[in-house]
């Protein structure tokens, strides 16, 4: 199956693969079905990420969680999309909406759903580094640091017998609160 441009990987689940494209102007969030390679939808917006050493396209894979994919564009480009169907629940920018510049070579953090929240990387300063918005309505439930952020996806651990959101900026790495973004401090005992 010809795909579009771009550098996400591909979410499995319920039998079909979520990937992001870059089709002509349009990054698009796309659903394959897994036996046959056949598209089932697609739902797009216009932007046309390039990077002359990076090339076009989006780069963070899609999210999927409970019936619902998260998909973050290049640009900044936040949706949450029915997995069944591709219709939007809900969108903004983490960009403009965080006050925050794009990274010289796009978003590729992968959104992280846990617990009630979508946790993503905009990188913006003023306790707006790392947000959390609700994973069925997009309101924002906390910002937190002001560090400029990198590309790498944030995830969820359990250190030092706490559970916890790792998150690696472009200065250095870290633990916080998964509640509200408090950063946790170094060397916790073991």
């Amino acid at each position: 199956q010809p795909v579009g441009g771009g550098y996400a990987s591909f979410s499995i689940a319920g039998g079909r693969a979520y990937t992001m494209e870059q089709r002509r102007s349009n990054e698009v969030v796309a659903a394959y079905d897994l036996r046959t390679g056949r598209e089932l939808w697609t739902n797009s917006w216009p932007t046309l990420f390039s990077e002359a050493m990076g090339g076009d396209g989006p780069r963070a894979t899609p999210t999927w969680h409970g019936g619902r994919v998260y998909a973050l564009g290049a640009a900044g480009e936040l949706r949450c999309l029915d997995g069944a169907t591709g219709k939007v629940i809900w969108s903004l920018n983490i960009l403009s909406d965080n006050g925050a510049g794009n990274l010289p070579w796009g978003m590729a953090a992968s959104p992280l759903v846990v617990d009630d929240k979508v946790i993503v990387l905009p990188g913006g300063g003023n306790g707006k580094s790392v947000v959390a918005y609700h994973k069925d309505t997009g309101e924002r439930v906390w910002g937190a640091l002001d560090d400029r952020q990198a590309y790498t996806s944030p995830m969820v651990a359990t250190l030092a017998g706490r559970r916890q959101l790792l998150v690696v900026s472009a200065e250095r790495a870290m633990g916080l609160t998964l509640e509200d973004g408090t950063l946790l401090p170094a060397g916790l005992p073991v």
